[in-house]
């Protein structure tokens, strides 16, 4: 029973943690929305969220392409550590780099 009370205790201080984190970045979020970068030399200089956004038409390219780049990065990946497991030996590269 105290194990598992233990366990409930951490499991709510992950999610606490997680809201605090989510909390943190809407807020700084909302803070900055209208101008994000603040000139000064002259306001009119300033970047703002509507003027840095991207067009519909890039942001459904990217929301595509996006799932699709991080599926061959996996891929990549599972295909090419086996390659690369195991344990380094210390003999001397034969490729002549040395």
């Amino acid at each position: 029973m105290k194990k598992m009370a233990t366990m409930m205790v951490r499991r709510i201080s992950k999610i606490r943690r997680r809201l605090l984190l989510v909390g943190l970045l809407v807020t700084a979020g909302a803070a900055i929305f209208p101008v994000m970068l603040y000139s000064t030399l002259a306001p009119e200089n300033s970047l703002t969220a509507y003027a840095v956004a991207s067009n519909p038409r890039a942001l459904l390219l990217a929301s595509i392409w996006s799932p699709v780049g991080l599926a061959l990065a996996t891929v990549y990946f599972v295909f090419i550590s086996p390659h690369y497991a195991g344990k380094v030996s210390v003999r001397r590269d034969t490729q002549g780099f040395y």
